[in-house]
């Protein structure tokens, strides 16, 4: 319901040194919609995210360059949401929450550090690539939505992937 417009700019720089290579973006983007159920103004959008930055690095290892290591580093704000100005009971004794102002306040800043190792056989059919991957190095409790108990006095946040290792096989023709 409504209508909205977004704007922004990314801009990215790519190099390549000897055996590192790496990128670094950084996003500055705006989001904002107008919804005639609440009221006139135009609010951010519940996806709004004005500053987005990643850094990623890898280099080869070893005399033949079959093994990699890399990182990435990754920050974002935090979205808006819609804060609880109070609340009351209602006839049949359930809590009702009453907004505040729209869209007014913002979940934290996300934060990630993952880290990466391949180690890669080339083959005349293709290239077989296994991969140790862990996520979120510094278990980092990013908040993605937020939860009030039942009277609505309380908030909690919603907290993403703890560390999240994994393994995985790549096959590439």
């Amino acid at each position: 319901i409504g209508t909205g417009h977004a704007y922004g700019l990314e801009l990215i720089a790519r190099k390549n040194v000897g055996r590192w290579s790496g990128w670094i973006a950084y996003t500055y983007a705006r989001s904002f919609r107008q919804n005639p159920t609440r009221g006139t103004g135009w609010f951010p959008y519940v996806l709004d995210q004005p500053h987005s930055l990643t850094v990623l690095a890898t280099t080869a290892l070893g005399a033949k360059g079959n093994w990699r290591v890399g990182g990435r580093f990754r920050y974002a704000t935090g979205n808006p949401y819609t804060p609880v100005a109070s609340a009351y009971q209602d006839a049949d004794g359930d809590w009702v929450a009453v907004d505040g102002p729209t869209l007014s306040e913002r979940l934290p800043d996300f934060f990630q550090l993952d880290l990466r190792v391949d180690h890669a056989w080339r083959r005349s059919w293709g290239i077989v690539n296994l991969y140790i991957d862990v996520q979120n190095v510094w278990n980092r409790e990013n908040a993605e939505g937020l939860t009030y108990n039942a009277d609505f006095t309380q908030k909690s946040y919603t907290n993403g992937l703890p560390i999240f290792p994994s393994i995985g096989v790549e096959y590439i023709p």
